[in-house]
């Protein structure tokens, strides 16, 4: 049964409310009378055609922007089939290439999704195996600062002592890794992220205390928690490779150790450092230095388009290479020096810049090889 009306007319009692309980009722207004229809029926038609021309004025910008983007990758798609045909002309099916990658294309997100489907398409339509070897200075540094910790770096590397070390290895081999290897899974390409501690991917030494200076002089610098890789277990790299799937690297080592308390601890690495090695146990075809400027820049800012191995050391002795640019530089001579046929140094700003740097015509990039 219905429960009861107020009386005079009203809202009925609500649902909830006990038999008999005081109930105090809405009375019931007129509201479809004759004035009120006169009222509001214009303001309705009004605002009904004001919704039709608006919403037919978003509705074509945002078709335009549909179609604009549908242009974009279109034109993206057609010059990655160019690409691919250039590259399978110049390389091997399965060849290796390292690929370091960090700067501005790890913050940003267009970038970060460009990356992976270059990586994508190395795999499924170049049909190169590519290992990637990721930074993650500006997290790390983000970090650092949230938790009250200061940043200092010697030489273009970071002085680690423990409480950064803790940061560095939540920040490249958590947050980071993972980001990278679910960005190029999900593009097309099955990706697996490890860190040099993982099988004992990378064993490490600490860096000796006494740090080169590009006017030729020596400085003692305790860089702390910071190493040098020593061996790469390149076996278990080309397990996943003859698999099908592609390596992400954090940067972080094991402790070699000279004693019980120093084995198998973290060290840091720079990643160009840890991609230099990967690429020369790996014996890879190429390296790619990814970076946030045109190249290897010279004293005066102008871009060095190729040097010998030989060369490096000279131009960095002369002043002519400065600050980060010197470990990259001598990461590139270190790996063609071990058998890898050619690094890049290369600007990871740049669009389809994986595959682009692959090719013999570049606008852009350094080139390091042997002769």
């Amino acid at each position: 049964v219905p429960p009861p009306r107020c009386e005079g007319g009203g809202f009925p009692r609500p649902l909830g409310a006990r038999e008999g309980a005081h109930v105090r009722c809405i009375p019931s207004v007129p509201i479809m009378g004759p004035s009120w229809r006169l009222a509001v029926v214009p303001l309705v038609l009004s605002a009904a055609a004001a919704f039709v021309v608006g919403g037919t004025g978003r509705g074509r910008v945002a078709l335009r922007m549909q179609e604009e983007s549908a242009a974009k990758i279109a034109e993206r798609r057609k010059m990655m089939k160019q690409l691919c045909t250039g590259i399978k002309d110049q390389y091997a099916k399965g060849d290796v290439v390292v690929i370091k990658y960090g700067g501005h294309a790890m913050t940003d997100d267009d970038l970060k999704q460009a990356f992976a489907e270059d990586i994508a398409t190395l795999v499924n339509e170049c049909g190169l195996r590519p290992v990637v070897v990721h930074g993650g200075g500006p997290q790390i540094g983000s970090m650092l600062d949230r938790m009250g910790i200061e940043s200092q770096f010697v030489g273009g590397l970071r002085v680690t002592d423990e409480p950064s070390m803790e940061v560095v290895q939540m920040v490249l081999c958590g947050m980071v890794n993972k980001e990278v290897a679910s960005l190029i899974s999900r593009s097309g390409a099955p990706a697996l992220g490890l860190c040099g501690k993982d099988a004992g991917l990378i064993e490490a030494r600490r860096k000796p205390k006494l740090i080169g200076q590009p006017d030729g002089s020596v400085m003692e610098a305790d860089l702390g928690l910071v190493g040098e890789p020593v061996r790469v277990n390149a076996k278990l790299l080309m397990s996943l490779l003859d698999q099908g799937i592609v390596p992400v690297i954090a940067p972080v080592g094991m402790d070699e150790g000279t004693s019980a308390a120093t084995e198998g601890r973290s060290l840091n690495i720079n990643a160009d450092t840890a991609a230099g090695a990967v690429a020369a146990a790996l014996e890879a075809k190429r390296l790619l230095l990814l970076t946030d400027v045109a190249g290897g820049l010279d004293d005066k800012k102008e871009l060095i388009r190729s040097v010998r191995a030989d060369e490096v050391m000279e131009l960095a002795l002369d002043g002519v290479i400065t600050g980060g640019m010197i470990p990259k530089l001598e990461t590139a001579m270190n790996a063609v020096q071990r058998g890898v046929h050619e690094a890049l140094i290369v600007d990871g700003r740049e669009r389809l810049c994986a595959l682009k740097m692959l090719l013999p015509e570049r606008e852009s990039g350094t080139s390091v090889t042997l002769t």
